[in-house]
């Protein structure tokens, strides 16, 4: 096996190379930076609700981490009058859900840090808080977000999901600065790992 000796001066360019390729791959993507577009301004939403399994989840520093067990993924398409490319989307976010009880307590500590308005902070709480509880204790809530050097929560964005039990299906709504588009209801024809429930909205 040849060996090369490589010059200090060669090592650190070398070095810079790998660096700015990191940067590059890990660069936020364009549909993964922005708002969800106005529900006129899409033809096609794609929805997916994932199960990471009630396993606790542990750093390798040995703490328990602030990953969830469910997330919904939201897929959004602009593909006026042409066949649907779903690896075109103009959107898309995975976005953590939490129980009404640590989703109220995760927007109080938000609001306390400024990370999220008042009116928003308000909007979710009653949202949350207008179910009744038999049904309340049956929903999951998450926020639509982007990380650019720093998490960002989109005013008035935001879903429920009503988890499946039984015969009962699951159903996501989201919210989308004072309209709302809900399913009626997300299968598991499609399920595969860890994606339990999938659904489809036609908005053309």
């Amino acid at each position: 096996m040849r060996e090369f000796n490589i010059a200090p001066a060669e090592a650190d360019v070398i070095k810079r190379i790998h660096c700015l390729i990191h940067r590059y791959m890990t660069l936020p993507r364009p549909f993964d930076l922005g708002p969800l577009p106005a529900f006129t301004n899409l033809t096609a939403i794609q929805l997916a609700l994932w199960d990471d399994g009630p396993e606790l989840k542990i750093a390798k520093s040995g703490r328990k981490t602030g990953a969830v067990r469910y997330k919904l993924t939201i897929e959004a398409y602009f593909q006026p009058n042409q066949p649907l490319n779903k690896r075109q989307y103009v959107f898309k976010r995975n976005i953590p859900l939490r129980a009404a009880n640590p989703f109220l307590t995760l927007i109080d500590k938000q609001k306390a840090k400024g990370t999220i308005t008042d009116s928003y902070h308000k909007n979710l709480g009653d949202t949350v808080l207008a179910l009744p509880l038999p049904d309340r204790d049956q929903f999951m809530f998450g926020q639509i977000w982007e990380n650019n050097e720093g998490w960002r929560y989109f005013e008035d964005q935001f879903v429920a999901v009503k988890m499946p039990k039984g015969d009962d299906p699951a159903v996501a709504i989201i919210f989308n600065e004072g309209t709302e588009l809900m399913t009626e209801q997300m299968n598991s024809h499609f399920a595969s790992g860890k994606m339990t429930h999938s659904a489809f909205i036609d908005l053309s």
